[in-house]
């Protein structure tokens, strides 16, 4: 019953919420739906609603809600129950840093460590301040990296090869850094994905890329095949580093590493002399950003059996 209140927009009484009567949608004198924007608006997707036959809203009382931001209980509860958002409630213990690294922790502590191996060592200062000092001492050699928990576009990243470099009195997390990665000519890079995930409970998510490949989704109950209607950008972007790649173990210290090597932030290598714009769709495996299409061509061309991955 409690979940149901909390995940269910209503209203803000109590005798509304236990009445549990929706409100009728908030159609335009016409027929059409309508949508509104919180906290600034996108001209693309004003573009894309209306196109598709949407009238805008002046109040956020729509049949469809976008915000800018995460969606605080009041706003949830204030919805008509049919509305849709474009945020979960408590999205951000996957999208911040230190609450990412205790959702892996208590993940692990439930289901076992086998399954979240993909997450090197973390910790969360100042609160682990002496288990990340022990750990870096009992590595010695290692290189680590420190990043501000709600921070981007590579604000504040550094390199740290041992304890006494730890940022002080600073809210951050330091993980183990992954010292071997994949690189392509020498150059690191990242790479961006974009799924749309239509439920976190039962967890539906397109699982797959490629147009008619098997989906499925995961439920307390096993796996089964998806619906053919889930979301997945069937392109992505890889990012690439304008400076050849070094272990910072390797030699000279971590401290002195070249940002524009370990790091694939587009906002920190756009600034490189070494950046290399591209200008043409066409060509999409040159330059210092590629599509995700051109990645997989070059990782066939090595070798490597993309449809496995």
């Amino acid at each position: 019953a409690v979940r149901g209140i909390v995940f269910r927009p209503q209203r803000y009484t109590l005798e509304a919420l236990h009445q549990d009567e929706p409100r009728p949608p908030q159609r335009h004198e016409d027929g059409r739906l309508t949508y509104a924007f919180r906290g600034g608006e996108s001209l693309v997707l004003r573009r894309l609603l209306e196109d598709h036959g949407y009238l805008p809203s002046p109040t956020a009382d729509a049949d469809l809600v976008w915000s800018s931001g995460h969606v605080g209980p009041e706003t949830l509860l204030s919805l008509p129950r049919h509305a849709k958002v474009n945020h979960f409630p408590r999205s951000g213990v996957i999208t911040r840093k230190d609450l990412l690294v205790r959702t892996i922790a208590m993940l692990r502590a439930r289901c076992g460590r086998a399954a979240y191996e993909y997450l090197p060592l973390s910790f969360v200062l100042p609160a682990d301040a002496a288990a990340c000092t022990a750990a870096m001492g009992r590595d010695g050699g290692a290189t680590w990296i420190a990043k501000p928990i709600a921070s981007s576009q590579g604000r504040g990243i550094s390199l740290l090869g041992s304890s006494a470099k730890l940022p002080v009195g600073e809210d951050c997390v330091v993980s183990r850094y992954v010292a071997r990665p994949l690189l392509i000519d020498g150059y690191k890079f990242d790479l961006r994905l974009y799924v749309a995930v239509s439920s976190f409970e039962p967890l539906r998510a397109c699982a797959s890329s490629r147009r008619g490949a098997a989906k499925e989704e995961r439920s307390g109950g096993g796996t089964r095949p998806a619906a053919e209607s889930r979301y997945v950008f069937e392109e992505g972007l890889c990012r690439f580093s304008t400076a050849r790649y070094s272990d910072p173990a390797d030699g000279g210290s971590a401290a002195d590493a070249d940002v524009f090597a370990h790091l694939t932030n587009y906002s920190i290598n756009k600034r490189s002399s070494h950046f290399v714009p591209n200008a043409d769709a066409a060509d999409d495996g040159f330059g210092s950003k590629w599509s995700l299409s051109a990645l997989k061509r070059c990782l066939a061309r090595n070798g490597v059996d993309v449809a496995a991955l």
